[in-house]
């Protein structure tokens, strides 16, 4: 029995030293791993971006990237016209739809440059303006104003636009920032959203 009890305490002794000094201890590792990322068209992206409805002519598809672009439908065998009307009110309804093609819900915000005001159906007749803002979304997609929503994966919004113009003729031209980020509330990161 003591012998016994010397190999425990001669074990537990060992462990402990073990313990103390640290084993299995590195300063620096260098691995290689393998990495595949697939660049794909707007609408087969994880954040998927296409034309919809009957005012899909308005969405230029070109070179894999959705614009909306409303400056003619040359191209279009639907019409053609080649700009909106001065001192006027132009309202394109749902033309763009946004879609959750990932793998966790996103928070989706968007924001505008230059004439583009994001979430205004109303950006103003005292200056040439463009808003642009959700005014579908699909069965359990939330809206939350109308420049955020929260989009469950498969969901969808689609958006309008509405250009003010004051008199005269020209060019607008802004940007269109889409942003979409994993629920902040879950402590997941948004991945490839």
């Amino acid at each position: 029995m003591e012998r016994r009890k010397f190999v425990v305490g001669l074990g537990a002794l060992a462990s402990g030293s073990a313990a103390a000094v640290g084993t299995g201890a590195f300063t620096s590792v260098t691995a290689e791993r393998s990495v595949s990322v697939t660049v794909a068209g707007d609408n087969s992206a994880y954040l998927g971006l296409s034309a919809v409805g009957p005012n899909s002519d308005y969405v230029d598809k070109s070179s894999g990237e959705v614009s909306i672009s409303l400056d003619g439908l040359e191209d279009s065998s639907s019409g053609s016209g080649t700009g909106v009307n001065p001192d006027a009110t132009t309202v394109i309804e749902e033309c763009l739809r946004i879609e959750n093609q990932g793998t966790q819900e996103v928070e989706l915000d968007l924001t505008g440059t230059g004439v583009v005001s994001a979430g205004t159906s109303d950006p103003g007749a005292d200056s040439d303006t463009v808003g642009i803002y959700i005014d579908n979304t699909s069965s359990s997609a939330t809206e939350v104003d109308d420049d955020t929503a929260q989009l469950p994966v498969g969901e969808y919004v689609d958006l309008s636009v509405e250009v003010e113009t004051s008199s005269g003729t020209g060019t607008l031209s802004g940007t269109l920032t889409v942003e979409a980020n994993a629920d902040s509330d879950s402590g997941e990161s948004a991945g490839p959203s």
